[in-house]
């Protein structure tokens, strides 16, 4: 987030993170302009907890509630580990070209690509390009699938070659079937070195051997639906691709054709599938271009294809008030052109163009499910700090006569309340550098500083602490909710620890971070963030992400990879889910 006053200081940050070798120079996607969200819980001491004083706990009407998670997923791409497929290369980035003395030409301009984006041809007549074979990367399959023996099928004629992670079996080989033998845990590079032009190679799959005669009846990863099947809400906006998004189109839609979904997003029929493999409520953000046109299909092939039973959570973007992402400035553009006349918007116009495109998605997908309406949750999102953003949105000042907010079929007021942004500030680096020091690494002073407060001095530290912090932003915006008479839900959250601005490459706060994420800890303040959550009037809370690994741009997910069976962020929201079932 950006910076909307010195008051209102909560930065998050977010960012595509680049894995496996490092000798593979793909282009890091960066989902904002350098900035990135960096999610991870770090809490360690239930003796902490336990010190938390009345003074420093908010002292609003706190209710008793039954507590509802759900989770955001990854995104899509070949450095996550997530890996939520059985088919790998759906993960794999775009084509590049190589040549024996280069590892990638940078030409993609010069590739010939089907309209699903397989490589018709090498060009080889051509002398206008350097490389001599395309190539790809693909996630370590070790990583995903541990003591599995891997097939890569495909259509066409031509022949594919593999590096890095892995090395073709020649013996146990054949045209159409390839059987690659792991080296290590790198990246895998794929690589065509020949295709008939004629009959092109597409439709790679790459597959662990056991699921060669099944994955076309259910493409998902069985550890990755283990994992995610207790929350009962997915948040798609980052499988969507939403931040930045250029779809704009039925016709720009992802689709299951794709040669990958990795930079693009997955298309809805997966999304949809997932929902009703895990039966969980999925939660849709639709592209900031899209068209009528556009929503109302997308609109029409959920409500045809998803479960009757689950809701649809309706989301227009994300982060619409928040100026790294491209959609914040193109809605901006929009309302001044759309109310250019109305001098009671100036200055205005994004959040009045946001709370009207808002309510006209919600609108189509009301249409479209008709008498099964009530399954539609339409979401208006505001800024946690900044109460304001969603006081003004709630007002409809582009009204066209409507007077509830049941007319407009909007039902929750959506935040992000995340805690302990302050700490990666560039202004307390001097501060966290000598906790580093200390025999435990500066554990204790973090964690103090986060429940109680008061260990850190300077501009931007609130008093009493990070979760103090939150909590005030959470009563003030249940406040608006009951005002207005909508549920209060988290599109994100959690704990937010991570430098920026240059503190990211100060190895020792990374680690101090890092560490506390791991914290035993951290579990038992999870749970009570959660809970305080709900106490104050939270309903939904949406866990900001499922699995993701480390990297000194934070700690992303609730598991650092899709094997790993526990850890004290994931234990706490299972042990709450377990609590409200």
């Amino acid at each position: 987030m950006l910076f909307l006053g010195s008051n209102y200081s909560l930065l998050i940050w977010r960012m595509k993170r680049k894995l496996g070798s490092a000798y593979i120079p793909l282009k890091i996607f960066l989902v904002t302009t350098g900035l990135v969200l960096i999610i991870f819980s770090v809490f360690k001491s239930s003796n902490l907890v336990s010190q938390t004083s009345p003074s420093n706990v908010h002292k609003g009407t706190l209710v008793k509630r039954e507590i509802s998670l759900g989770t955001n997923l990854a995104g899509l791409a070949y450095w996550e580990t997530e890996i939520p497929f059985k088919d790998l290369f759906r993960l794999s980035p775009q084509w590049f070209g190589q040549s024996p003395s280069v590892w990638n030409t940078n030409e993609p301009e010069k590739l010939d690509l089907d309209a699903n984006g397989w490589v018709k041809s090498l060009r080889e007549e051509a002398k206008d390009h350097q490389y001599t074979v395309v190539a790809t990367a693909i996630p370590s399959p070790r990583g995903a699938y541990p003591n599995s023996n891997f097939i890569v099928l495909y259509e066409g004629e031509g022949e594919l070659d593999y590096g890095l992670g892995a090395r073709k079996n020649l013996s146990a080989s054949k045209p159409n079937r390839d059987v690659i033998t792991l080296i290590n845990d790198e990246t895998i590079t794929l690589k065509i070195v020949k295709t008939n032009p004629d009959n092109y190679i597409r439709n790679i799959k790459i597959l662990p051997l056991q699921y060669e005669n099944n994955y076309q009846k259910d493409i998902f990863n069985p550890k990755f639906i283990e994992k995610s099947k207790p929350f009962k809400t997915l948040r798609f906006m980052d499988w969507m691709q939403t931040n930045n998004s250029t779809q704009k189109d039925w016709s720009d839609r992802i689709k299951l054709s794709n040669a990958t979904w990795n930079g693009t997003g997955a298309p809805v029929e997966v999304m949809v599938a997932l929902a009703n493999k895990t039966n969980s409520n999925p939660w849709f953000n639709l592209p900031h271009q899209a068209t009528d046109d556009y929503v109302r299909q997308f609109a029409q092939y959920v409500k045809t294809h998803l479960k009757p039973t689950l809701k649809v959570y309706v989301e227009y973007s994300n982060e619409v008030w928040n100026d790294v992402f491209k959609q914040s400035k193109w809605v901006e553009a929009q309302g001044k052109e759309a109310f250019k006349n109305n001098p009671k918007l100036l200055g205005r116009e994004k959040l009045a163009w946001y709370s009207r495109r808002t309510t006209e998605i919600v609108g189509i997908f009301r249409e479209v499910f008709a008498n099964q309406k009530e399954r539609v949750i339409g979401v208006m999102s505001a800024q946690a700090a900044v109460l304001e953003t969603g006081q003004y949105a709630l007002k409809y000042p582009w009204s066209d006569g409507r007077k509830t907010h049941a007319d407009y079929g909007i039902k929750a007021i959506a935040i992000a309340p995340y805690f302990g942004h302050y700490l990666g500030s560039p202004e307390n680096q001097t501060q966290l550098e000598a906790w580093t020091k200390e025999p435990d690494g500066g554990l204790n002073k973090l964690f103090q500083e986060l429940t109680l407060g008061g260990v850190l001095s300077g501009n931007g530290v609130p008093k009493g602490g990070a979760l103090l912090d939150a909590y005030n932003w959470i009563s003030a915006y249940s406040d608006l909710a009951t005002l207005e008479g909508l549920e209060l839900i988290a599109y994100e959250g959690g704990s937010h620890l991570a430098g920026f601005w240059g503190i990211e490459n100060n190895q020792a706060i990374t680690n101090l971070f890092h560490q506390a994420n791991r914290d035993t800890r951290l579990g038992d303040i999870y749970k009570q963030y959660v809970t305080k959550w709900s106490q104050l009037g939270g309903g939904l809370f949406v866990n900001f992400n499922d699995i993701s690994i480390y990297s000194k741009w934070g700690a992303w997910g609730a598991l650092e990879n899709v094997n790993q069976i526990n850890s004290p962020k994931y234990n706490a929201l299972i042990k709450l889910i377990q609590q409200s079932n």
